[in-house]
This record gives structure tokens, sequence and C-alpha cells, in this order.
């Protein structure tokens, strides 16, 4: 009886003061292409004075969550120990790895045995290479190309906010995920010149390369067998060296669809490791398959360990990630999937990831044409104003460079005293070989400065030109206007050396009297009002007759002693100008742009001819001014 009456007590303490979560599930596929759920869970505890209740996480519950972080580390860190095998010739991917184990695994997931093993990959990167300028030069060479690419695929940033129908997504996705491995091999088919020589040459390992690949092997294995002892892991689950090594093979195979079937064959082996689904989302939107791309993009997340501060390889991921959304849903329903990816592109992202975050400013964007919600463009906003923000301190350095005396690279010389004689007879004819591509590489250094005009950082123009746009659309207020001319420094000439591209970004007018010299060999343009971005038309006319010179190339600029880039003037010449006929009613005009034409407005200068003579036996005296 009592029994009985203690059973209903209970049920009525259930029924009366208990609640238990409300949990609210949004399925926006159909349950074999279900992509991503929505969860909202509210949790109420009621507490009375005389009794407490408390939340526990079982003991077998935090084993299973260290289970899970130990599988997930266990495959990043296995992963990571192939690819530094197999990316032992490329120094730039060696760093990207080396500064994802010290700056992104979280310390809140690592171990002491974890730690070791990090600890272990670093000295192996140490052992394989000592980076040098090499790295900063292709690292500015990488980000120029990408601007250039996202600038080939998007309209005029200045109308952009009323035809965002018409960017081709795909093309600016593929644009942003332009890698630093694509631009090193672009510019290895590129010209053959100095500078290209030194910065290719000298990428392989010494003689000491396989030992550490051993080393690699047998600390990575013997990692693997403490970790799977000592958190109670399913050995079965783990990858070994041959399965990392396989899935490295695979992924690196340039055919679709034998990667695809391949990758689904493997699936009980790769099920728990979470770059398998990331990799195999690539190849389904790769091919087009956008359904699957997020149901795989779905299992990622379920795997996510929080072994990482930011998710780079998810981050580079997003941008297609959001096309395949695209495709798949439209109205409301996109609206309301998209947002949370878009978030995820900025948590996921540093500050200097410039073109992921450009790219989640143009879904922005998109998301404002389509709703009119201003909370987009603000979004958008502050995305690119972040940008614009970081980029100017490389072009702070890119003009430090520029003014300042050549640097020339240098190289030691080896330390000989414990090699053998022979590996002294292999240090000593790569140190002669490197010396001499130096030698080349600062001689072409010196040769480039006779001609060389100011930098311009085309990421940081790229990012202008939108923030302008939105500012405009915004109608921001003066005080943000005032930051904004803060962070470009208008008040102190501007970030860019050249007065007409600072000019483009600043909410005042600045005019002042230019001018320029001109005469039937060359033109002479202060330094100022020009940028490695600049070109030159000269048009000639006579009556109702044009004709047109675009071949003017830099031929001196010359800096008076100085590092002021206020008294440097540019020397132009043209060899088809040469042949023109001369009359005293000719016309010129001279036409400077910095930059896209169809964007950007040209100083315009024009000239006449004050002074003419006929001379048949030394050319004719021809004596211009500025009109």
């Amino acid at each position: 009886m009592k029994r009985i009456i203690v059973f209903l007590l209970c049920i009525v303490l259930i029924l009366t003061g208990c609640s238990g979560p409300d949990e609210v599930i949004t399925d926006v596929f159909s349950d074999d292409e279900k992509t991503t759920d929505f969860v909202e869970e509210e949790i109420e505890t009621f507490v009375n004075e005389e009794v407490t209740e408390e939340t526990t996480i079982s003991e077998s519950d935090k084993l299973l969550n260290k289970q899970n972080n130990s599988y997930a580390m266990l495959c990043y860190l296995g992963l990571l120990s192939e690819k530094i095998i197999s990316s032992k010739d490329n120094r730039l991917i060696l760093d990207e790895i080396y500064s994802s184990l010290i700056n992104n695994t979280n310390p809140d997931k690592i171990d002491e045995r974890t730690q070791a093993h990090i600890d272990n990959l670093t000295e192996i990167i140490d052992d394989y290479f000592a980076l040098s300028i090499k790295r900063n030069q292709l690292q500015y060479m990488y980000n120029q190309q990408k601007a250039d690419a996202i600038k080939n695929v998007l309209p005029n940033p200045l109308s952009i906010l009323s035809i965002s129908s018409s960017v081709d997504w795909k093309r600016l996705a593929g644009s942003v995920m332009f890698s630093v491995f694509d631009a090193f091999n672009n510019y290895k088919s590129s010209v053959d010149n100095a500078e290209n020589e030194f910065l290719i040459n000298g990428w392989e390992l010494d003689a000491q390369e396989r030992e550490i690949i051993q080393r690699n092997r047998k600390k990575t294995f013997n990692y693997m067998i403490d970790i799977v002892q000592e958190y109670e892991l399913d050995g079965k689950l783990t990858l070994n060296e041959d399965a990392i090594k396989k899935f490295v093979e695979i992924v690196s195979n340039d055919n679709l669809d034998w990667k695809i079937q391949r990758l689904t064959a493997e699936k009980e082996t790769y099920e728990v490791f979470s770059s398998y689904w990331l990799e195999l989302a690539s190849c389904y939107f790769e091919k087009g398959e956008y359904k699957n791309c997020l149901l795989c993009v779905d299992k990622y997340k379920e795997l996510d360990a929080g072994i990482f501060r930011k998710d780079y390889d998810y981050a580079k991921l997003l941008p297609n990630i959001i096309i395949a959304i695209q495709n798949v849903y439209s109205g409301n329903e996109y609206i309301n999937v998209v947002c949370g990816f878009v978030e995820d592109i900025e948590k996921n992202t540093d500050m200097n990831d410039w073109d992921v975050r450009y790219f989640a400013a143009q879904v922005c964007i998109d998301l404002y044409v389509k709703t009119n919600n201003a909370m987009y463009l603000n979004k958008a906003y502050e995305l690119i104003l972040n940008n614009v923000t970081e980029l100017v301190i490389e072009q702070k350095k890119l003009n430090n460079t520029y003014l300042e005396d050549i640097k020339e690279a240098t190289i030691n010389e080896p330390d000989l005293r414990f090699l053998s004689e022979d590996e002294q007879k292999l240090a000593k004819k790569e140190y002669k070989e490197e010396k001499k591509r130096i030698e080349i590489y600062n001689k072409q250094l010196k040769e480039n400065r006779k001609t060389e005009l100011s930098p311009v950082y085309e990421p940081l123009i790229l990012n202008c030109d939108l923030l302008f746009a939105l500012a405009e659309k915004l109608n921001i207020p003066e005080t943000e206007k005032s930051r904004i001319e803060g962070i470009l420094e208008t008040d102190k000439n501007g970030v860019f050396l050249s007065d007409v591209i600072n000019e483009r970004y600043c909410f005042s007018e600045q005019s002042d009297s230019i001018a320029i010299e001109f005469n039937k060999n060359e033109i002479v343009i202060p330094a100022n009002l020009l940028s490695q971005q600049s070109s030159i038309s000269v048009y000639v006319v006579v009556g109702d007759d044009e004709i047109c010179y675009d071949d003017w190339i830099v031929t001196k600029v010359d800096r008076n002693k100085s590092n002021d880039i206020e008294n440097f003037k540019a020397v132009f010449s043209s060899k088809n100008i040469k042949n023109q006929d001369w009359l005293n009613v000719s016309e010129i005009v001279v036409l400077v742009c910095n930059g896209d034409s169809e964007m950007y407005e040209s100083l315009v200068f024009k000239f006449k001819i004050s002074e003419y003579k006929e001379n048949f036996i030394i050319s004719d005296k021809v004596v211009f001014e500025a009109v």
C-alpha cells in the first residue's frame, strides 16, 4: 500500500511541479534530404526553499566527450602529419600547418600527450625549412592576384546595390577560394625573370629529409597508441598511417567522379573523420549535387569537437556552402538558412581573411536587395570597414618599402663544423647557387627601382570601392565619415602615395592645382599623381581627325635624392608618337588613369602648340603650352 501511495505522489509531483524542455525542430529537407536543424531549447529550473536540484554530468558522459575529442584530435593531427610529409617541398604549406598548430588549436582540448605530439610536429617543420623573405613576397603576390580575380567577377561596386542579382556567385566563390597554391603555380608559370628564379628555386629539402620523415611516422604512431589506451577508444575507428595516407592520395586526385566514388566507398573507414565530410561536400559542390553537399556539411557539424579556436577549413568552404544553399532554397527559407552560415564566416575567420569576409559582405548585400532590410546592409558595411582597417596596415608597409632605400637580400654561410666531407660539399654547392640567385635578384631590385611607381595594394582598393558605395547608400553621418577618413589618414595626405587615389577615397573635395610637362618626345608627371595602376593615353586632334597613342611606358623615376614622393618625377616615352607629323593647329589631350578607366575618372590635361617651326635638316621645332 505504501508503495502505491509513494508512486501516486510521484505522479502528482511530476504533473504539477516539473516542466521538461520544449524542443522546436525545423526540418528544411525531408528525412532523406535533411540539411540543417534549428533547435531551440528552453529549460526552466524550479527551486524551492527546501529542495535544490543540480544537474550533473555522469562519468560515462564525461568519458564520451573525451573520447569524441580524442577521435577528432587523432584524425586532425594524423592528417597534418601526412600533410607535412606530402608537402615537404612547399614551404608555404608547411608554414600554414605550423601556424595552425600554434595559433588555432584549442588549449582546452589538449592533454599532455597531445601537447608533446604537437611539439614534435612543429620541431619536424622547423627541421624542414627556415622561412625567409620569399614567404612575404609570395603572400603579397597571392593577395594581389586574388583581388584581381574578384574584380574580374564583380560588376562595378558603385552599382552593385541595384544589380546584385547579376553577380555570378559561383565564379565569385571560386575567386575567393583562389588559394595560395594557385598563386604560387601561376607565379611559377609566369615570365622567367630574376625575381621569379629567386623565389622558386631552393625549395627542395636536404639529405636529412628521410630521417625526419621516419621520425614523424614513428612518433605519430606512438601518439595514436597512447591516446587509444588512455581514453579506451575503439581502435577500429581510429585512422592508421595507411588510412590517412590513402585519404591524402584520394583527395589529391583531380577526377571528381573517381574521388566521390572512392570517398563514399570508404565511408565506414572515415565516418568519424570530420575532414572526410568537408572533402566530400566540396566534391559534391563541384559536381553540382548541392543537396548532397549540404548533407555532408551537416555530418561535419555533428562531429565538431571544438578542437579549433576557429575552423579555418570549414571557413574556406563556406562560400561554396552558401552557393549550394542558394541553389537549394528560395524566398524566406533561403534567407533563414543562409544567415547562420554568414555568421559562421565571421566566427571562423580572422581579420586578415579579407577575401572570405568580402564574400560574406556580398551575401549581405544580396539579402538587402531581396528584403530591403537595412540590417543586412549595415552588416556588409561593418565587414568591409573591418577589412579596410586591416588592409591599411599592408599598404603602409608597401609605402615604406617604396620610399626607403633598397634592402638587399642576404644569405648566411653554412656552418660546416659538424658535417661530413660529402655533406660539406653539398652545403657549399647549395650556398653558392643560392648566393648567385640572390645577387641576380638584388640586381633586379635596383633595376626595377629606376622606373618603379608607387605601390597599390589591390585588396585595399577593392574593399575601399565597396566601402564608399555602402557609405553613400547608408547615408552615414559625418562622425562616421570622419572615422573612415581617420582610418585612411586623409588629414595626413592619405594612406596611398598617390594623391589621385587618396582623393577618390575621401568625402570632401581636395583638388589642388596640378600640372604636367609635355613635349614631342616625352611626358613628365609628378609621381604623386601616379601609381602602379597608372596608364597614359595621348590624343592628337587635328580638325575632325584623331590619333590615339597608348604605348607610353615609364623610362625613369627621378627621386631627386629625396625620400618624399612629392619630389619624385616620372618620365614617360612613346615609340609611336615619334612618327607624328605635327601641325601648328594640333591639339593634344593627355589622359592619366589610375586603375579601371570605366570605374575611375581620368586626369585630363590639354595642350596646344605655342611655337612651331619646320626644319628640313633637323627635326621640327615644336613647343607645347598647357591650355
